[in-house]
């Protein structure tokens, strides 16, 4: 799988637009041996170097060393539908993930923690799924 680092963000959202209008297929929480968490993240969305299926599929985020995360979803809302798309930002060794709360990026860890979906880790590694 490839580890997304400071200098491959970019490209990385840019290849799957940023997530906008994706859809979040499936959450899940792993507690390991030592402590640790890991969470999951799968997400339906296209993939601009992709063709098949219109260009849908499904990308799997793996988040290791989970620091803080918050999945909140209500009655009357969804975080299915990602519309803002997903910000992934940086703060030294902390890598942090917003899936779709923000409408810009997070300014900074405290800001990032207030979203209503969010990770927070020490690496990411991702792969693409079928849809």
């Amino acid at each position: 799988m490839p580890i997304l680092n400071p200098s491959s963000t970019r490209e990385f959202l840019d290849r799957f637009y940023s997530f906008h209008d994706a859809l979040l297929r499936k959450i899940e929480i792993a507690y390991t041996q030592d402590g640790g968490r890991i969470v999951t993240v799968w997400i339906a969305t296209r993939d601009g170097s992709e063709a098949a299926s219109n260009g849908w599929v499904c990308v799997r985020l793996v988040i290791s060393g989970a620091k803080d995360f918050c999945f909140s979803d209500a009655a009357n809302t969804t975080n299915a539908v990602i519309s803002n798309g997903v910000y992934v930002s940086w703060f030294g060794a902390v890598v942090g993930l917003d899936f779709g709360h923000f409408a810009n990026p997070p300014g900074d860890l405290n800001e990032l923690k207030s979203s209503k979906c969010f990770v927070t880790g020490s690496s990411v590694d991702w792969t693409i799924e079928a849809y």
